[in-house]
């Protein structure tokens, strides 16, 4: 019984090392526990509903992101840079499944670390956010 405990334990910190209990996520340095992260190196697969923190790592001086939360805008939800290099916003979502893009120095892009896109009608791509 001892070692079915220990290894239990094991497992458990493993997950809890690993990063938000295997589910691709990562641990948010910034985010409280009212907070969904999410992260580029999460891979964005599906999040809580809730406020979202939105991440670009890059270069630029001035980012924005535009999508289906916010009718497309370009200049509704500006990201602010924490550090050189790495800019954020918080979006509040509800559930559903997001298309956005990033707006970088008034050109538009997909997420880079993103995987998940969709064609936008257009010959493009849009980066995509699913939110449970």
């Amino acid at each position: 019984m001892i070692l079915q405990e220990r290894l239990l334990l094991l497992v458990a910190l493993a997950l809890i090392t690993s990063g938000c209990a295997g589910t691709g996520y990562e641990a948010a340095p910034s985010a409280t526990d009212s907070e969904t992260y999410a992260s580029p190196k999460a891979g964005y697969e599906e999040v809580s509903e809730g406020p979202i923190l939105l991440r670009y790592e890059g270069r630029g001086s001035e980012v924005y992101v535009s999508g289906e939360f916010n009718n497309w805008s370009s200049s509704a939800d500006p990201m602010r840079e924490v550090e050189p290099g790495v800019f954020e916003t918080e979006i509040e979502l509800k559930s559903g499944t997001y298309r956005y893009m990033f707006i970088v120095d008034g050109s538009w892009i997909t997420d880079p670390e993103n995987p998940e896109t969709v064609p936008d009608g257009r010959g493009g791509r849009n980066s995509v956010l699913r939110v449970r």
